[in-house]
């Protein structure tokens, strides 16, 4: 059996190590994450169905697609997966492009330019159950000097509304007099739409006979009308401070969608946004423009597009985009490596993973407290649930709720046993007071205005009640101290295990290498097997060790 168990802790450390070596030695996956260097990884995970009996020959997805060049990013590559579609990107009348799924028409479109780096039919991005993908890498332009040469609009044309080319006009020179330059033209613009007067008929014939409800399609209008190219832009912020985080607690979170205008004068775009209260940046992305949905599928059927969104190191693209050009056995082991690496994942369960694949490092620290340093706490790998629940919060207010929560708990559970409760019945009453609890003091901290306060909702809650169930026994029976020690050990591992998920560098390297938990898999089998004093037992007899050596040297 000590072989048997030797053998195999050998084998896991030497399968991680080999396939480590592999992919960090040849493959050139990056063992840190650059900062500087970074890339966007944008997915749109669409969902389709067409009604039922609709011919098959007709059946056609289209999704509108980000222009390869734009003011403040570029498009480094794109993918998209076809399975039993033909897939090609066309381009719009409006200039704009779309990517379009056919049954009809298989292969790629002949008119796709030969500087656009697509790679058709991807097998990683293959529809299953009724869902396509697109897949775009986008870095940040450093010439932001110079336009996109495709950028340059046309020039205008002439108004096609001859019904309302009155009522424009009188808009127009009514706010023309109240500005300065082209900008200040434009705001009031904007202004005279999102702030409406009862009183302003002309607004109202043109946003009647337009017959839309959208103040950003009367604002494209009146400007093309000032003779100024303007186009409305829906993206997202490419911006870590506006990334959803990785919970996977509430992994299913809609990337927002941001909308804006872009309007042209003295030889360049300008961004300007919908209204007064908001304000959009520098690293806003543009996803597709014009006032039309994202997704176009025929026959109304039951259609979505889920966008996700994460950031890799740009060594780590060029390690993916180098295994497109080996070939012979090297292509082989390469396609191998990719198509069973974290990143031949969707996106949306990629930034799942990057938290989940750190929790194994946590349950290893958890074993190390418990049997090598003889921490106590509540439960086995509650600390690790805690901790994951801390991400939504920070971490000192993280750990406030938890024990205003635990101490409450614990009050309503002494309250509770005067009533002789059994087991099953005593623990669903704890449940129901430890969700009314949480719910009141997410009002509360929502009335104070502290929004960071309500990631308390993701607290586990069947974790919370066994605790303050476990707190209370302990209480009971080995007295206050005991039970206050537990809750103290509890608070530290969670917080040692809430350090190490969420270092950005342990992220990047168990992502890029999960190879690595076999490691973590054959540390944690050997302490395991380890039987000796804890380092706190030491601690706690080492009067007795010290008799007993006076006695030997006797």
């Amino acid at each position: 059996m000590k072989k048997h168990f030797l053998w195999l802790n050998v084998a896991l450390v030497l399968i991680a190590v080999a396939i480590f070596s592999y992919k960090y030695g040849v493959l050139k996956f990056p063992l840190t994450q650059d900062e500087t260097a970074q890339v966007w990884v944008i997915e749109a995970e669409v969902h389709y169905n067409f009604p039922k009996n609709f011919p098959e020959n007709k059946r056609k997805i289209r999704l509108n697609i980000p222009p390869r060049l734009q003011t403040n990013f570029i498009i480094e590559n794109e993918t998209f997966g076809t399975g039993g579609f033909g897939a090609y990107i066309a381009k719009k009348k409006s200039g704009h492009r779309e990517l379009v799924w056919s049954i009809r028409n298989s292969g790629v479109d002949s008119s796709i330019s030969e500087d656009s780096q697509i790679y058709v039919n991807d097998p990683i991005l293959s529809p299953i159950n009724n869902v396509l993908y697109y897949r775009v890498y986008v870095r940040p332009r450093y010439d932001l000097i110079t336009q996109p040469a495709d950028a340059i609009p046309p020039p205008p044309r002439p108004s096609q509304r001859p019904d309302l080319y009155a009522s424009a006009q009188e808009i127009i020179k009514n706010e023309r007099q109240k500005s300065v330059d082209d900008e200040s033209f434009i705001w009031s613009i904007i202004r005279r739409v999102s702030v409406p007067n009862a009183l302003d008929a002309d607004l109202e014939i043109i946003q009647d006979r337009l017959n839309t409800k959208s103040d950003e399609s009367v604002v494209a209008y009146l400007l093309r009308e000032a003779h100024y190219p303007t186009r409305i832009a829906h993206g997202i912020r490419l911006s870590e401070s506006y990334m959803p985080k990785n919970n996977p607690l509430d992994f299913r979170k809609q990337f927002p969608i941001i909308t804006w205008y872009e309007v042209w004068y003295d030889g360049q775009w300008h961004t300007f946004q919908p209204s007064l209260d908001e304000y959009v940046e520098d690293f806003a992305f543009a996803l597709w423009f014009d006032d039309e949905k994202m997704l176009n599928v025929p026959g109304h059927g039951d259609e979505s597009v889920v966008l996700s969104v994460k950031r890799i190191d740009e060594r780590t693209v060029q390690a993916l985009q180098n295994q497109n050009s080996t070939s012979g056995i090297k292509e082989v082991a390469d396609n191998i490596f990719y198509k069973f690496s974290m990143f031949s994942l969707p996106v949306r369960v990629q930034n799942l993973y990057v938290t989940l694949l750190t929790i194994p490092l946590g349950a290893m620290l958890i074993i190390f407290f418990r049997n090598m340093i003889g921490i106590q706490t509540f439960g086995t790998f509650m600390p690790v649930l805690i901790a994951i629940a801390f991400r939504e919060s920070s971490l000192i207010l993280g750990i406030l709720l938890f024990i205003l929560v635990v101490a409450l708990g614990v009050v309503a559970r002494s309250y509770l046993a005067k009533f002789k409760l059994l087991l099953v019945p005593r623990l669903g009453a704890i449940l129901i007071v430890v969700v009314l609890l949480m719910v009141f003091m997410s009002m509360l901290i929502t009335r104070i205005g502290f929004l960071g306060g309500l990631g308390i909702a993701l607290f586990p809650l069947v974790i919370l009640t066994m605790t303050i169930e476990r707190m209370s026994v302990v209480w009971d029976e080995r007295g206050p101290y005991d039970a206050l020690i537990q809750t103290l050990g509890s608070v530290v591992c969670a917080t040692m295990v809430y350090l190490v998920i969420t270092n950005r560098s342990v992220e990047h390297l168990i992502f890029v290498f999960p190879e690595l938990l076999l490691i973590c898999l054959s540390i944690a089998l050997w302490m395991g097997r380890y039987s000796g004093y804890r380092l706190s037992e030491i601690i706690r007899f080492r009067s007795m060790v010290k008799d007993i050596g006076d006695v030997k040297s006797l």
